[in-house]
């Protein structure tokens, strides 16, 4: 048995809470994770500090052995700290409360001797403040921005690396910071901004000091975990021993494995408070993304997150009825899933929906063209242009599951939904595959996901087995590459031509995503090969099982994680943790729960 074990043993034998705290803080200090016995109290501290306006940081308490709860009164503010401990963590929940008016917010540091500080992104050797909001759902870009996805700090002395990491940015007005120094020996976390920057570059966000107002009615809360680990190899080892750790302690499953911990993890700390108000917290596609809520994103992402969340991300989309693409299709599915799963759609939102989805269907067809100028967003080929009176597999199947969500959420429509369906099945062409619309011959992977949605929500089928199997079939055969499925190729398997991304009266510059091999021209997007390959093996086709476990293990293969698309190439991967790959975790496991799948994607993915 480990020295961990052991230790652990003997707190539960032991009845006394000082003698099991004492043991407690002992295990976590001393030795970490494992027998790291040579090491000592003072390699590194934990302090909790309180910060105002104007002042230089109040020191509140440092955690020491004998101080699990602490209560007392700094400057005014009285601060209580209770430490615990569970799963190997040391979990830290701060509270400051005011009987007047006052504004502050706490700051946990870390304090060393010698050692190597780390964020989220890696090694950092100067001084930084990192953040992980711009404050502005309209700014799309801002790399002066100094911010990473998690709220975390570490630091490494010898094989051991101590982490610090903060609940989730959105449950502290998206103001989470963390501020690293090197020099000084310190790493921190805080539940709000002091308006520094230490960047030295223009900035191209909103930096500005926040600091949380208390008053008898208010008190402010903050929540942290520390842990220990060893056997860390490399930063991929230190990313999933920080998402596993995340939703050790705010996941909902007992059992943790790598694809559960890295599709929760990622997205609760992708979670942020709402700041247009449709809702009290939304959720953001990545730190690269603005600080707003992507319709389609958020439809995949929130799939993960515990009901009170995914209704808020729901509820975000009920009132703001975003127009366009076929993100209307998205909120009248999400909103029968709302409801499939005990909770209350938005009935006039859904109506909403299905309103302005009528208006754009004729013949069965839905026509997704929403701008008199621009021919690209139609569907979530951002880089792609479509003629008005075109016809995108990918929206006509989504068009059928909509007008389905609508039957069963009792709204009425004239659609006859049998020749929406026809038509969706007529788009299978004799060269064996769904093109990517009507005008448009190129083969494609997302137009079978309406197929996939309706098999999830309503046990049934759209397409035909024989067709879904041909399109599997060539799809292995022209579009596999060693780092993923092209997201889209000419029919002989070539990657597509630029003029295959226009239309003559509108071009569009495919090459701002990277050139061939990239993004959307022939990059291997893990969600949409995904979906495209479950589908096919829900549709019995040979060899498909084989592809998922494939694909769904290679990005963990190639960046310890999955990610937004890999080129195809050079094998570069972008956009690590990509909140709607989420999405696949909660669909193979929702098989495993109908009995038509077992945990075999997630054995060979925890086997990295």
């Amino acid at each position: 048995m480990s020295f961990l074990f052991k230790v652990m043993s003997l707190m539960r034998m032991s009845k006394t809470y000082p003698v099991r705290v004492l043991v407690m803080i002992f295990l976590i200090w001393s030795y970490g994770s494992a027998s790291n016995a040579q090491y000592k109290d003072d390699d590194v501290s934990l302090a909790v500090f309180l910060e105002q306006d104007d002042k230089e940081p109040l020191l509140v308490a440092e955690i020491k052995k004998d101080n699990s709860n602490i209560s007392k009164v700094v400057d005014g503010i009285r601060v209580a700290i209770s430490v615990t401990e569970a799963n190997n963590q040391i979990r830290v929940n701060v509270i400051a409360s005011a009987k007047e008016k006052r504004n502050a917010f706490i700051t946990l540091r870390l304090t060393t001797n010698s050692g190597e500080f780390y964020s989220y992104s890696g090694i950092e050797n100067k001084e930084s403040l990192f953040r992980q909001s711009p404050h502005d759902p309209m700014n799309h870009v801002f790399p002066n921005l100094k911010a990473q996805a998690v709220p975390m700090v570490a630091v490494k002395i010898k094989d051991t690396y101590t982490t610090l990491i903060s609940d989730a940015p959105a449950f502290y007005d998206n103001y989470t910071t963390q501020y690293i120094n090197p020099n000084k020996n310190i790493a921190s976390i805080s539940s709000g901004d002091n308006g520094k920057d230490f960047s030295n570059l223009k900035p191209d966000a909103i930096i500005k000091s926040y600091y949380p107002e208390l008053n008898k009615q208010k008190s402010h809360h903050f929540n942290a975990i520390i842990f220990k680990s060893k056997n860390i190899d490399n930063l991929n080892d230190l990313r999933e021993e920080v998402l596993k750790n995340i939703t050790t302690h705010w996941g909902d499953k007992s059992e943790i494995n790598r694809f559960y911990a890295t599709s929760f993890g990622s997205n609760y700390m992708h979670l942020r408070k709402n700041e247009k108000n449709n809702s009290e917290y939304w959720i953001v596609p990545g730190i690269e993304y603005s600080n707003k809520q992507y319709s389609r994103d958020a439809f995949w992402q929130s799939m993960i997150l515990p009901p009170k969340f995914e209704a808020e991300c729901y509820k975000n989309e009920a009132v703001d009825q975003t127009p366009g693409a076929e993100r209307p299709l998205f909120a009248l599915i999400w909103a029968y899933r709302i409801a499939k799963n005990g909770g209350k759609p938005n009935l006039q939102a859904a109506k909403n929906s299905l309103k302005y989805i009528e208006e754009h269907v004729r013949n069965g067809k839905y026509y997704a063209a929403n701008d008199p100028v621009k021919k690209n967003y139609q569907s979530w080929y951002d880089l792609v242009a479509f003629e008005d009176d075109d016809v995108i597999a990918y929206n006509q199947g989504l068009l059928a599951v909509a007008l389905m969500s609508a039957q069963e959420l009792g709204l009425k429509s004239q659609i006859p939904l049998e020749l929406v369906i026809s038509n969706y099945k007529n788009m299978f062409n004799k060269k064996g595959y769904y093109p990517l619309s009507e005008q448009k011959d190129i083969i494609c992977l997302d137009a079978t996901i309406g197929d996939l949605l309706s098999q999830l929500l309503f046990d049934k089928k759209l397409l035909p087995d024989a067709d879904v199997q041909q399109s599997f079939a060539t799809a292995k055969k022209l579009l596999k590459t060693p780092f993923g499925y092209k997201i889209t190729a000419k029919p002989n398997g070539a990657y597509a031509s630029y003029d295959d991304y226009t239309v003559p009266n509108f071009k569009v510059d495919v090459s701002e995503g990277g050139g061939i091999g990239n993004y959307q021209w022939g990059g291997s997007w893990y969600l949409y090969d995904m979906l495209f390959l479950i589908n096919a093996y829900l549709h019995d086709s040979p060899g498909a099982l084989e592809e998922v476990l494939w694909r769904g293990k290679l990005d963990f293969d190639l960046g310890g994680t999955y990610f937004e698309y890999n080129n195809t190439v050079t094998g570069k991967s972008y956009k690590a943790n990509q909140g709607w790959n989420a999405a696949i975790y909660s669909i193979w496991n929702s098989l495993i729960n109908k009995g038509l799948a077992t945990d075999k994607l997630f054995e060979v993915i925890n086997s990295n």
